[in-house]
């Protein structure tokens, strides 16, 4: 079972035992995205190791940063946590740059997984997004085990909007048609959005009835991302001292072309007009980088913070944020994305400040009572939002409203029980 705090998926309602999963062979995960880093911890270990509470066994491959496997405390720490719950852990250097690089990579892991399922009793792969599901379809062709194809948005057309490896038009057609052949022979389908479900259900897969669609988003902790009083982890006291009493306006996350940056200063900017009291807080990895930008907007130096942390850290530090701007581009690429900081933002009682991505994020900001979407990023409507944010009484009701309410779509153990019911279906269908 798992843990009394995450009421997950329980394996006695459809009265089978965990041995019931042990007789009929392993899951081989596939991951690009390191479980050393803080997205591969909270949006692929939490689910492994939850789904093993329950009797799922799983072997992992995954790519790492060669920084984080340089660290032997950090890697030691998370092999003894998964062997402690029976998962096998087979890590490599990711290679960045060039294509040579993705060969590389690709190679490694085909090599990799093909001994995997030689060794082992395998039931099926689940490839996390396109690579890792392309490399499953390799070997669905080379040994027979079928493939689950988590496809975590439109990673094509992502690609595309970015300038980026399908950039031209026959790239694109190449990359498109790669797409189809990995969701046409895929054993099953997971994708972040419901949109995407839909499209693919009323699209490309319309005669492929018999092919499950999960829709499973991305999903947050929320015993571990809770609001202040729920736990006793601290960021340090000199932050507390200079935080205390502000207002204090979120940007978490990466600086890249899927975000308005410039609009989430300037934003930042109309809420200090009217709160002098305002402080923002950049949670980033890409601290220079901020730095440079804050600096170029002229923005006074005791009006923000900029800090990197990890995973462990980062539920004390949202804690500390007021509201959190969600300012993205919305394109058609991202029908099929749903940002991992929304969960965490709901669940850390941080209020979002939302624009774009797609209308499933904007339903999901509405439906939770708690945060402000912005139908444009004009002038006029980020000051009307501003001048919403500076008058506000932040209210411990209302974010406790939008925990209750978001839980049951964001919550860990909503996403362990979609899965954990697709992997006993897929089971009960290959070994019936």
């Amino acid at each position: 079972m798992l843990e009394t705090s995450h009421p997950c998926w329980d394996p006695k309602a459809t009265g089978l035992s965990k041995s019931f999963f042990r007789e009929r062979g392993r899951i081989l995960y596939i991951t690009f995205d390191g479980v050393l880093e803080p997205l591969g911890r909270s949006q692929v270990l939490n689910y492994i190791l939850g789904l093993s509470r329950v009797g799922f066994r799983f072997t992992l491959i995954s790519l790492e940063r060669a920084t984080n496997l340089q660290s032997e405390a950090l890697t030691l720490a998370c092999e003894t946590e998964l062997s402690t719950h029976g998962v096998r852990w087979l890590r490599y250097p990711f290679a960045s740059g060039s294509l040579r690089g993705v060969l590389k990579n690709c190679y490694v892991t085909l090599s990799a997984a093909y001994n995997v399922v030689r060794e082992e009793k395998t039931s099926f792969i689940h490839g996390r997004s396109y690579v890792p599901a392309f490399i499953g379809w390799l070997l669905k062709n080379f040994t027979g085990t079928p493939y689950i194809f988590d496809m975590r948005g439109y990673w094509i057309d992502e690609l595309a909007d970015e300038g980026r490896w399908f950039k031209s038009r026959v790239a694109y057609q190449v990359g498109k048609r790669i797409e189809r052949l990995l969701l046409k022979n895929a054993l099953a389908i997971v994708t972040l959005t419901e949109l995407q479900g839909a499209d693919l259900k009323n699209g490309l897969l319309k005669n492929y009835a018999d092919t499950p669609i999960r829709t499973i988003t991305t999903c947050a902790d929320y015993v571990e991302f809770a609001p202040v009083g729920l736990s006793q982890r601290q960021i340090p006291s000199e932050y507390q001292q200079r935080f205390s009493g502000k207002l204090i306006i979120g940007l978490v996350g990466s600086i890249n072309a899927s975000y308005y940056v410039d609009e989430s200063f300037e934003f930042f900017d109309l809420v200090r007009k009217s709160r002098p009291d305002a402080h923002l807080l950049c949670i980033t990895r890409q601290v220079s980088d901020m730095r440079a930008l804050l600096q170029k907007r002229r923005l006074p130096e005791d009006t923000y913070t900029i800090v990197s942390v990890n995973h462990q850290e980062m539920p004390a530090w949202l804690r500390q944020i007021n509201w959190g701007l969600l300012l993205l581009k919305a394109r058609f690429s991202k029908r099929g994305s749903m940002p991992t900081k929304l969960s965490e933002f709901f669940s850390s009682g941080v209020r979002p400040i939302q624009y774009g991505c797609n209308e499933e994020v904007s339903r999901m900001v509405r439906e939770a009572g708690s945060g402000i979407v912005l139908n444009s990023l004009s002038h006029s409507d980020l000051e009307r939002a501003a001048s919403l944010v500076a008058a506000t009484t932040l209210s411990t009701d209302e974010i406790m409203r939008a925990r209750e309410t978001t839980r049951p779509y964001f919550g860990l153990e909503a996403g362990l029980a979609k899965y954990a019911e697709l992997f006993d279906r897929l089971l009960l269908e290959k070994n019936s």
